[in-house]
């Protein structure tokens, strides 16, 4: 028998609901392809928008400054996408230089996370094969360790649904830069460091 409208799915909602949630991957590597799925899948109806925008922002990846900017913007934009969003990572070689993303996160994104609980900072370093070079830029100089405001403790605190930090390759220039990052966090439950 003919279905009466062929613009309709011949599917339930909900079983294309479970075929969008296994594009989300725990996997680093399988996010790039998967993300560019869902970006496909919010586009196909509004059916599909939110439970494809819930798993694109669920966790998001953040590479250098443009990025966090770029992402800032989105959420301005879109503010029902500050919902989605439990996990940052902010991950690549820029974290030890003067252009460094973690500086300007919590100002940049004060008040727009309200479900956050975990923040993954993972700098790679330059002789790191496994992920791609940066574009060298004149305003950006590489440092021996992380730039942090005076005041990052104090910003970092509005993040205050953060129950796991997870801290990867950093360096920072004093023991009592990392408490007080540790201990601006008042939900924090978890802390994973390795090579810090």
């Amino acid at each position: 028998r003919a279905h009466p409208n062929p613009n309709v799915s011949r599917f339930p909602v909900e079983v294309c609901e479970n075929i969008i949630d296994m594009l989300y991957s725990l996997f680093f590597v399988d996010r790039v392809a998967n993300s560019r799925a869902l970006h496909r899948c919010a586009l196909v109806c509004r059916a599909w928008r939110v439970r494809s925008q819930r798993n694109l922002f669920y966790s998001v990846v953040l590479h250098d400054l443009p990025a966090l900017q770029k992402f800032s913007a989105v959420l301005d934009n879109a503010p029902h996408l500050c919902e989605y969003v439990y996990e940052v990572t902010l991950v690549g070689r820029t974290l030890h230089t003067t252009a460094s993303p973690l500086s300007l996160l919590p100002i940049v994104l004060r008040g727009k996370l309200p479900k956050l609980q975990e923040v993954t900072i993972n700098r790679f370093r330059e002789d790191a094969k496994s992920y791609p070079t940066t574009s060298k830029s004149g305003t950006m100089k590489p440092l021996q360790y992380l730039p942090l405001h005076p005041r990052f403790a104090v910003y970092f605190s509005a993040f205050t649904t953060v129950s796991r930090l997870c801290i990867v390759n950093l360096t920072f220039v004093h023991f009592n830069d990392l408490s007080r990052m540790i201990n601006s966090l008042p939900a924090l439950r978890t802390l994973v460091c390795s090579h810090v």
